[in-house]
C-alpha cells in the first residue's frame, strides 16, 4: 500500500515537472550600449553595456548592465509597429540636460514607451 501511494505521488510530481516548461514566460531580450548616463524610471544608470528584459505579460521591463548592477524596472505600453526595415534600438531623449530612456523596438517589430518618463506621464 506504501509502494501506491509512493508510485502515485511521484508520478503526479513527474506530470506537473514536465508541464511547466510549456508555461514558461518568455522574455525578449535587446542588448545595447550607452555612451551616458540616462534615467529609466527614478534609478539614473551610468554609461555602459545594457540589456533590456522584456517580458510578454507584465508590462514592466527590467534594464540591467551585462556585467552585473546596476538595474532598474519600468513600465511599459505597447503602441506601436515598427517602421518597415526597422532594426532592434533603444531611444533616448533629453530633457533638462538628463538623458531618459524612453522606448525600444523588438526584433519582432512591436516598439515599447517606457511610461515613467517626462514624456509620457
Amino acid at each position: 500500500m506504501k509502494n501506491i501511494c509512493i508510485n502515485t505521488i511521484l508520478s503526479a510530481c513527474l506530470f506537473v515537472g514536465a508541464s511547466l516548461p510549456s508555461h514558461a514566460e518568455s522574455l525578449a531580450q535587446v542588448d545595447f550600449v550607452a555612451p551616458f548616463s540616462f534615467h529609466v524610471g527614478a534609478a539614473t544608470l551610468p554609461a555602459g553595456a545594457y540589456r533590456i528584459l522584456d517580458s510578454s505579460t507584465t508590462g514592466a521591463v527590467i534594464v540591467m548592465a551585462v556585467q552585473g548592477a546596476p538595474s532598474a524596472v519600468a513600465m511599459i505600453e505597447d503602441n506601436r509597429l515598427a517602421s518597415f526595415g526597422e532594426k532592434t534600438k533603444v531611444t533616448f531623449r533629453q530633457h533638462a540636460g538628463q538623458m531618459f530612456m524612453s522606448s525600444f523596438s523588438r526584433a519582432d517589430g512591436r516598439v515599447a514607451e517606457l511610461l515613467s518618463t517626462p514624456f509620457n506621464k
